[in-house]
């Protein structure tokens, strides 16, 4: 086995410990399925077992080169960027991890997103209207480095009870995201599925990956462009605000009291919520000031009442590089691996009721409570959440 592939088990099992695995990879001669994609990679497909629940661990493992690189901070910092669909706009790197059922009822449930990429946004997802969330995705804001070796591990709850169909498929695959009218959208994707993770009928089971496979209705980039065109007017600006505090052109605390202002504004009995009552729900991304505990998570939720659709939290690695761990719920993360450290939670997303605001205000736990997606200040049909600052505190608590 090569040395990349011993790196990739090692990874595989810092989280968890792994039942079983099988291994599978990717290797092209040139950038035809995008100067964006890892020439190379490799799949991961395990059986973890954490808090006594077993559950399917479908992972990838790349190291990016140089033109990977030198191209995605070309999209990143937007202008020309390659083909006519991610043009004039600022477009990240994004891996979605995406479940699809052999039959119409999907067995398997995006639960936890784990990865070493800098500064993720992590979304877990019911898109194709199943039941359970059949997308994982990780869209990378932060400053990718070449020769380094990134992962991108998705756990799923597993419910298979051996019925014909209860298997199926996850495609791990590339592409590059801009805003779009509630979340990133795809603006140019790979042609080709990078990785295909393939589970069979029975619980825990898994037989192995095939080659990667051709997307046989991949849309063509004129509809991708007028697709994304019908989002954006009105949208409200997170990203160019985040990216504003990561370039520094608006302090953090500066960041911080504009966000302060706009929850005064929720509060005020003339504010945006005019025929709302004290008990309507507010989408807030509230990063904490410093890692919490369980206990303090859990006390924290309770005591105001918020209603979790994500929780982040931060481990460090051997490496000392940041893991940042995404959930849909609270509970235990469990570390089997002595050269990780778990920090604690860092943030989370969710909804509390406008009666609550004043007093989650006061709570020096939260550091910054941003409702700014909230479509009551968007004006959109449904709300969102912006990014939490966690990974820029870190930065800037490290100068």
């Amino acid at each position: 086995m090569k040395k990349f592939n011993l790196k990739v088990l090692a990874l595989g099992t810092v989280m968890l410990f792994s039942l079983s695995s099988s291994i599978h990879a990717w290797s092209y001669s040139n950038y035809n399925n995008g100067s964006y994609v890892p020439k190379s990679g490799q799949g991961f497909l395990s059986l973890v077992s954490s808090g006594g629940n077993t559950r399917l661990n479908t992972s990838i493992y790349f190291t990016l080169d140089s033109t990977n690189v030198t191209n995605i901070l070309d999209y990143n910092n937007g202008g020309d960027n390659p083909g006519n669909t991610c043009d004039n706009a600022n477009a990240y790197l994004t891996i979605d991890q995406t479940a699809i059922p052999d039959s119409w009822d999907l067995e398997i449930d995006g639960d936890e997103v784990r990865t070493n990429l800098p500064n993720p946004k992590i979304d877990i997802e019911d898109n194709n209207f199943f039941g359970e969330d059949d997308e994982t995705e990780v869209t990378v804001l932060g400053t990718v480095e070449s020769g380094k070796t990134y992962y991108m591990e998705s756990l799923w709850n597993d419910y298979r009870d051996g019925g014909s169909g209860d298997s199926g498929k996850v495609n791990a695959q590339f592409a590059i995201s801009k805003k779009g009218a509630s979340d990133y959208n795809n603006c140019v994707q790979s042609s080709v599925v990078q990785h295909v993770h393939t589970y069979g009928d029975n619980l825990g089971g898994f037989s192995l990956p095939g080659e990667p496979t051709l997307l046989e209705e991949f849309p063509s980039e004129q509809s991708l462009a007028t697709d994304l065109q019908s989002y954006e007017s009105g949208y409200p600006d997170l990203i160019s605000e985040h990216k504003a505090v990561e370039s520094g052109q608006i302090s953090i605390s500066s960041y911080r009291e504009v966000k302060r202002v706009l929850l005064d504004s929720i509060v005020n009995p003339q504010s945006l919520l005019k025929d709302a009552g004290d008990s309507e729900k507010i989408a807030v991304t509230i990063t904490f000031e410093k890692p919490i505990t369980l206990s303090e998570l859990e006390g924290f939720t309770k005591k105001h009442n918020v209603e979790v659709e994500q929780v982040q939290a931060r481990a460090i690695d051997q490496n000392n590089d940041r893991i940042t761990m995404a959930t849909d719920s609270i509970k235990v993360i469990t570390l089997d691996d002595s050269n990780v450290t778990f920090s604690g939670y860092t943030d989370l997303k969710g909804y509390v009721s406008k009666d609550q605001i004043s007093n989650l205000t006061e709570d020096t736990t939260a550091y910054i409570i941003d409702p700014s997606g909230d479509k009551s200040i968007t004006g959109q049909e449904e709300d969102i959440f912006a990014q939490p600052l966690t990974w820029l505190i870190e930065d800037t608590a490290k100068k």
